[in-house]
């Protein structure tokens, strides 16, 4: 008999403990999910952060080259527009130094 209630109360305790591993098994279980889930939707919120880091960035960029294509542009033109100035400086002086020239060698003939 007494080895028989000794059996039963180990049996009780062990049931016990069975029934406390299965209570935490179950919390450590919920808490990972929630955990799990709380992390999902951070990096879910992360990533749409980048994406929209991303998008902003390229879209900045596309302004920034089309600018630097339009300041290309105009300083292609005014580069042109300077060479072509200069050229017709460079013939009116080459034009009024044949002239002066001309006089001077019209003024030595006299």
């Amino acid at each position: 008999k007494h080895l028989e209630g000794q059996l039963s109360t180990q049996e009780k305790a062990a049931s016990d403990k069975e029934q406390d591993l299965e209570a935490r098994l179950e919390t450590a279980t919920e808490q990972a999910q929630s955990t799990q889930k709380h992390l999902m939707k951070k990096l879910a919120e992360e990533s749409h952060d980048a994406t929209m880091t991303e998008d902003s960035l390229k879209t900045r960029l596309s302004h920034e080259e089309h600018q630097a294509s339009k300041m290309e542009a105009s300083l292609q033109a005014r580069l042109t527009h300077s060479e072509q100035t200069a050229n017709k400086t460079e013939e009116g002086l080459l034009q009024q130094l044949a002239r002066e020239e001309r006089q001077a060698r019209n003024q030595e003939a006299h």
